[in-house]
């Protein structure tokens, strides 16, 4: 039962992880760039490949969240958060 946790939490530590990387890496600072190398060790060492998907996930939602408030300005006034946040989604 202690395994489980300690690996559950690790893996919720390491998607928290990714998705913080992903948003400061990518925030429009050149100099955040090398940030960015964190990611692969980080994806690499998860235990299963699903682990890993879900880091990278986490890494690139991350990176792509501005999309968002893009897309509410790309359609237009009528425009849902809902096709914004599924764009968004989509993208990661």
């Amino acid at each position: 039962m202690h395994t489980v946790f300690v690996r559950n939490r690790r893996q919720i530590l390491s998607i928290a992880i990714a998705a913080v990387v992903g948003n400061i890496a990518w925030c429009g600072q050149p100099i955040a760039i090398p940030l960015s190398l964190i990611f692969p060790p980080l994806a690499l060492a998860q235990r299963s490949r699903a682990a890993a998907y879900t880091v990278a996930f986490a890494y690139y939602a991350g990176a792509s969240w501005p999309l968002i408030p893009g897309a509410r300005v790309f359609f237009g006034p009528y425009d849902t958060v809902a096709l914004a946040v599924l764009l968004w989604i989509a993208a990661a």
